[in-house]
């Protein structure tokens, strides 16, 4: 297991989803540094991110909307933080969205501040989510499909201003904890 302690740039016009999510692969624990953060698009993380604190390491949307993914059955979705493969996590990590009149939008529902699409062993801890015009988590499988996430945990999740709900599960199989 390699563990990266990422410097990312704190200039609100600098992308730092690229950054994080090269770094994000199967093995890592990728260390987020305190402060707040521009994304311009998705992370897409096949490892263990890790901040802070949900006060201290803040990622925030760098304009209304993150750039709209359709899967390959034409589902629209936006994550700011989707990970994928076994034993992937965030911990410590608050999520800033753009929903500042926290509307709910059927276009926007698929918006996650944090996706887990069929992982094994996901975990969530102390983790929040503020103004992201869906749901604060999902987990379940991508695409609709069948692929469910296994042995789930969530841990001291907080959420604010979501556009639709806290945490979704939408397809789980094993140990899920909810705490």
């Amino acid at each position: 297991m390699a563990v990266i302690d990422l410097s990312l740039s704190t200039d609100p016009t600098v992308d730092n989803a690229p950054a994080i999510s090269a770094a994000a692969v199967p093995g890592n624990v990728v260390n987020l540094p305190p402060g707040e953060f521009a994304i311009g698009a998705t992370i897409v993380s096949r490892a263990q991110l890790v901040g802070k604190g949900p006060g201290e390491t803040r990622l925030k949307v760098m304009r209304d909307a993150l750039p709209t993914e359709l899967t390959p059955t034409g589902l629209s979705v936006r994550a700011h933080i989707r990970h994928i493969g076994p034993d992937a996590s965030s911990e410590n990590i608050r999520v800033i969205g753009r929903n500042v009149n926290k509307d709910y939008t059927p276009l926007r529902e698929f918006e996650h501040a944090f996706a887990f699409w069929g992982v094994t062993r996901p975990k969530l801890l102390r983790c929040r989510a503020d103004f992201v015009w869906g749901d604060g988590y999902y987990f379940g499988p991508p695409d609709g499909g069948s692929t469910p996430c296994v042995d789930m945990l969530v841990d001291d999740f907080e959420s604010n201003g979501v556009g639709r709900q806290n945490g979704a599960v939408a397809a789980h199989t094993g140990v899920g904890q909810i705490r």
